[in-house]
């Protein structure tokens, strides 16, 4: 593709590697990740988001208080159990959608788009109807929509040189500021380790462990 870290200096002799670059707007239909492998990650993505958002909602209403936020290790778990959700037979189905893999025929070929498209008319109806138990009023959205709400979002291009030496700049005045500040006296390993199986006696045995999440 077009991507500028893999495009080589004119000068520069490649001895054991030859490039061959793919023709422009091809990549959703030539590479596996973006022929559906990619999409059948964010649906399965979303799907969590989306139930996770049902069930604190059912919580705010049965027990009448609020929930946390989802942090980045929150997401990070979704993204964990998103993947593993993924089936060998749909990464092999996207394989043969772009026609990679030479020896096989038209007909699984076509079986494997199908199943493929059957798969994802499953996944966007199990989001809707999650979708559809959350209380909006004024916009009802579609699965589809929902699971590519974030398309538009830009990526990371990277930062210019000048905007790295800032930022190293930058750095190094934080490192003088806090150098002023008194640093925290650090206790022994058998110290921490003794507060720590206290901390776990505590989850254990205390009587409030079922409140605690």
């Amino acid at each position: 593709d077009n991507a500028p870290v893999h495009i080589t200096n004119e000068n520069t002799q490649l001895i054991n590697v030859t490039l061959h670059f793919l023709p422009s707007n091809t990549t959703s239909y030539l590479q596996p990740c973006d022929a559906e492998i990619i999409n059948s990650f964010k649906s399965k993505y979303q799907k969590l988001l989306v139930k996770n958002k049902v069930e604190t909602y059912e919580i705010l209403q049965q027990l009448n208080k609020g929930t946390d936020s989802l942090n980045i290790h929150d997401a990070i778990i979704f993204c964990t159990n998103a993947w593993n959700a993924i089936t060998q037979e749909t990464i092999s189905n996207c394989w043969k959608y772009t026609g990679i893999l030479l020896l096989v025929n038209q007909k699984e070929v076509d079986e494997g788009v199908n199943q493929l498209e059957q798969d994802n008319q499953a996944e966007r109806k199990e989001i809707q109807f999650l979708i559809d138990q959350l209380p909006f009023d004024n916009h009802h959205i579609d699965a589809a929509e929902f699971i590519h709400i974030d398309d538009h979002l830009k990526s990371n291009e990277g930062l210019t040189d000048e905007e790295i030496i800032s930022l190293i700049n930058s750095d190094k005045n934080m490192l003088e500021v806090e150098s002023d500040e008194e640093i925290p006296s650090v206790i022994s390993k058998i110290q921490a380790l003794t507060n720590l199986d206290d901390l776990i006696t505590f989850f254990k045995y205390s009587p409030l462990n079922n409140s605690i999440n």
